[in-house]
């Protein structure tokens, strides 16, 4: 004869808080996956690497450069495939008035044009305060 469990439920996995069945953890990547994606974390210095030049990002970047230079304002641009961002260090490399580095680390990877006088962001007129003072 068969043994009823307990209050009418049967052993087993937990409902979790929104009363779904528990679910087992995800396996780990093996050691030989882990591995072979070491690459992908480790992304190369923009700096040494050696790429093809390309006419249009060369100008892009000489143009940037200069107009941060000549306006005095930081710009950076985002979203740059690994080869791309070694061809603007490349292009604007020893244009006077600005330098060029790489920051951040992974997706949020930048090429960073910094002018060697940079122009102070002047403040808008100062919001009026509205703040009326009761006497009475």
């Amino acid at each position: 004869a068969a043994v009823a469990p307990a209050h009418g439920r049967e052993r087993g996995p937990k409902p979790d808080k929104r009363g779904r069945e528990g679910t087992p953890p995800a396996p780990r990547p093996s050691a030989e996956r882990r591995g072979r994606d070491a690459h992908r974390r480790h992304e190369p210095e923009e700096a040494s690497l050696e790429v093809a030049e390309d006419p249009t990002v060369t100008k892009l970047a000489k143009l940037l450069a200069e107009k941060s230079a000549a306006k005095g304002r930081v710009y950076a641009v985002t979203r740059l495939s690994v080869e791309d961002r070694a061809r603007f260090l490349k292009a604007a490399k020893g244009l006077p008035g600005v330098s060029v580095k790489v920051e951040g680390d992974g997706h949020f990877r930048r090429v960073v044009f910094t002018p060697d006088k940079p122009t102070p962001i002047l403040k808008r007129s100062v919001m009026p305060d509205f703040d009326e003072d009761d006497d009475g």
